[in-house]
């Protein structure tokens, strides 16, 4: 997952695809990033948010940004067990990650 400070860090020598994809980021993007990406209201993270195309995730002490591929959905499921029904109701932030539950 992408951290906002992947955009801003050096990669010397890159050690996976990812550090190869982000070495390959252009110089002008990376100037621009280092105004833009934490710039209140205006900057990139903030209008990504509230244009709901990504969203912000904190696990432990890192954030970490995330593309909002659809916009969420319910998922209604209904199944037996022993002899008894169980109504299961999932609120999924993207309907395209219901395919993997």
């Amino acid at each position: 997952m992408v951290t906002p400070y992947d955009f801003l860090r050096k990669i010397e020598k890159p050690s996976s695809e990812y550090e190869r994809l982000l070495s390959r980021l252009g110089k002008g993007f990376k100037e621009n990033a280092k105004t833009e990406i934490y710039r209140k209201e205006r900057g990139w993270i903030a209008q990504g948010i509230s244009q709901r195309k990504i969203k912000t995730i904190d696990i432990g002490e890192q954030t970490f940004l995330v593309p909002i591929l659809s916009p969420p959905a319910v998922g209604i499921d209904t199944s037996g067990v022993n002899g008894s029904s169980v109504i299961a109701i999932c609120c999924l932030d993207n309907y395209d990650a219901g395919i993997f539950f």
